[in-house]
């Protein structure tokens, strides 16, 4: 009888065992089901509402970096508020360039390069170059490209790198991909290039305001057959035969060559074409407002004629820098009622106004500058006078906070300030000059 009760027992241990493993192996079933259900239920079915949109940029397939394309740059980061007091300088002569803080006067990034802008753009990038590698830099001297990466470069004012790698040309604002660069005739190959204004610095070349031109030649020929305007967003604008400049607001699109000014709509249509008798001239921006002189008159924004005094000759070439709301043309300032209120000896070493003031050569006789040499304010007072133990043509305009860089009789640069602080005495050989028609 004991017997016969202890193999009960067991039998009764065995049969609540297994059940109990039966019941724990449904609930891990269960378990199991419901978050593969759920997953399910999270992953939006392929349709066009669920879709990304696509870029209604014409030229721009996508938003995002092409894989292929990969950006070595997107984790790069760069200070824009140290960027502004950056400029190019070098130590030796025909040596390597680098950038001082002109606060310090002292390099933040080492001389390294063979080519440098002069200054980082408002982005906080600037395009340098090793030799044969072509690249940009953020603050911290990183590379925004790796060598071999890219075959050619070229910044824009408007905070725009376009870069060629293989046939194909690419838009960056500072270190973000924005699109490849594209027109509908495939068969072009495409180039960074600048613009084309006649008297405008050196080789007549400098970079547009606003808006980016590319060359473009026929396959297997070298020149360029076109040449190919878009906007910063990378929106195709206008082909145009003829080199020239570029202006754009709210009425429309304006291209300015030689005899010629283009009317165009928003669409990118020609609506009117314009003979003249000057030759091409370039576009400065100040502001949202664009300024440029055809036969003789300014004109501004909608193309609309500005009633300029003095008066100007229509055969003559007159370039246009605007800045702080006033027009320098050739060897005058013209103030916001487009009259003229100072004039100086030349327009070589004499600039737009920049940061609230203009760099100014000595005064032709009888010219309302008189022989003053120095830096002016926007009401044509004198701020700062250049000595004769100074070397005038070292001068560029005013940076951020009156900071501005000068010269000794042995070409030798440093740093001062308008409040009559030297921050370092002249020791570089080569400090924040101007090139390529740029004024600084």
């Amino acid at each position: 009888m004991k017997k016969t009760s202890l193999l009960l027992g067991i039998l009764l241990c065995i049969v609540m065992i297994f059940s109990l493993v039966c019941c724990d192996d449904g609930d891990k079933e269960k378990n199991d089901v419901t978050p593969k259900q759920d997953k399910e239920e999270t992953v939006p079915e392929s349709s066009s509402e669920n879709a990304p949109e696509k870029s209604d940029v014409q030229g721009a397939e996508s938003n995002a970096t092409p894989k292929e394309e990969d950006n070595r740059g997107a984790k790069l980061t760069t200070d824009t508020n140290l960027s502004k007091y950056l400029v190019r300088a070098a130590s030796e002569k025909d040596g390597l360039y680098g950038y001082v803080d002109v606060r310090s006067g002292k390099y933040v990034i080492e001389p390294t390069f063979t080519f440098a802008d002069i200054a980082f753009g408002d982005d906080g990038w600037a395009c340098v170059s090793i030799d044969d590698f072509k690249t940009a830099i953020n603050t911290s001297g990183e590379y925004l490209f790796k060598e071999g990466e890219i075959e050619d470069k070229v910044s824009y004012e408007g905070d725009c790198i376009v870069v060629k790698k293989g046939d194909k040309c690419y838009l960056y604002h500072g270190a973000d991909y924005v699109c490849e660069l594209k027109c509908e005739d495939e068969t072009l190959n495409l180039r960074p290039t600048s613009a084309f204004a006649k008297g405008f610095g050196y080789n007549s070349m400098y970079d547009p305001d606003r808006y980016i031109v590319l060359g473009a030649s026929k396959k297997g020929k070298s020149g360029f057959s076109y040449w190919l305007w878009f906007d910063k967003d990378g929106k195709f604008l206008y082909k145009a035969e003829e080199a020239g400049s570029f202006a754009g607001d709210e009425t429309g699109y304006y291209h300015f060559a030689d005899n010629k000014v283009t009317k165009i709509d928003s669409d990118g249509n020609v609506i009117e074409e314009i003979a003249t008798k000057s030759s091409v001239h370039n576009v400065s921006y100040d502001g949202d407002n664009w300024y440029t002189m055809i036969d003789g008159t300014v004109y501004t924004n909608g193309f609309t004629p500005l009633n300029t005094k003095p008066k100007f000759y229509a055969h003559d070439a007159y370039n246009i820098i605007a800045g702080d709301g006033i027009l320098k043309i050739n060897d005058m300032y013209l103030d916001s009622s487009y009259s003229r209120f100072y004039s100086f000896h030349t327009d070589d070493y004499s600039y737009g106004f920049q940061n609230g003031y203009a760099k100014v050569d000595g005064g032709a006789p009888g010219a309302w500058g008189g022989d003053f040499n120095g830096y002016i304010d926007t009401q044509g007072n004198s701020v700062y006078e250049i000595t004769d133990k100074e070397n005038f043509d070292s001068y560029t305009s005013i940076l951020p906070d009156g900071y501005f860089v000068f010269g000794n009789e042995d070409n030798l640069y440093g740093i001062k300030n308008l409040d009559g602080t030297t921050v370092v005495e002249p020791t570089y050989t080569s400090l924040y000059m101007r090139e390529n028609g740029r004024h600084a």
